[in-house]
């Protein structure tokens, strides 16, 4: 026997309206399963103490170390002093510029002496933080008692992102954490990446983080490398 249409309408208009109150209630726990993607400045200042840990040697390094980054001047420079112990008197020194403004990054180091590795680059700088527009949401742990959102991403070989360059051209894995109340500020950030049979794992623990304009002297062609 059919159903009358107003009857037939209202059956509709039911499963219509608990379909409609399923999916808010999917769309409210999503929500909170998946926080808001970090945004952070693409210009800025940040100083870290680093640790970098090689599985094949099980051997660990420690310091300290900065990042700067002028994005519309199209420059970027790291730099680490790191030790093997507390004891090592002087550290080793390690220093990574990017000048896309004249189509060449430089790498230098204590080891290397006098001597420094050049290569030619293309186009502009690619913003620092471009693996977060595919970074997945992995978890919510504490952090110095407070609430720290990580977030994972796998960097492709051959990938522009500065640190990966320099340690292998396989593909590296990124972690970030953000406090869920400042999801501008970064916290820390680890990289692992293969070289070989061999893991690498740098920890860089951001002690201080800020959307300033670095001093344009720290962009400075190293003599090494003129």
């Amino acid at each position: 026997t059919a159903l009358p249409i107003s009857r037939t309408s209202r059956l509709v208009g039911m499963k219509l309206g608990c379909f409609l109150v399923l999916l808010l209630h999917i769309v409210a726990v999503s929500a909170q399963l998946f926080p808001p993607r970090p945004k952070f400045p693409n210009t800025f200042v940040s100083l870290f103490q680093v640790e970098v840990n090689y599985n094949a040697t099980n051997t660990t390094e420690k310091g300290t170390g900065n990042w700067k980054v002028d994005f519309k001047g199209n420059k970027s420079v790291e730099s680490y002093d790191l030790r093997k112990s507390i004891i090592q008197f002087r550290p080793f020194q390690s220093f990574f510029l990017a000048r896309y403004d004249l189509g060449e990054e430089y790498l230098h180091n204590s080891k290397m002496n006098s001597s420094c590795l050049k290569a030619e680059i293309q186009g502009a700088l690619p913003s620092p933080w471009n693996f977060m527009s595919f970074a997945q949401y992995k978890d919510t742990t504490k952090y110095r008692d407070r609430s720290l959102e990580v977030w994972e991403a796998e960097m492709p070989p051959q990938s522009q992102f500065l640190r990966a360059k320099v340690l292998s051209e396989e593909k590296s894995l990124i972690e970030i954490g953000v406090y869920s109340d400042k999801r501008d500020l970064p916290v820390i950030m680890t990289l692992q990446s293969e070289i070989g049979n061999s893991v690498v794992r740098i920890t860089y623990d951001i002690t201080e983080f800020r959307e300033i304009m670095p001093e344009q002297d720290d962009f400075t062609v190293p003599k090494e490398c003129q």
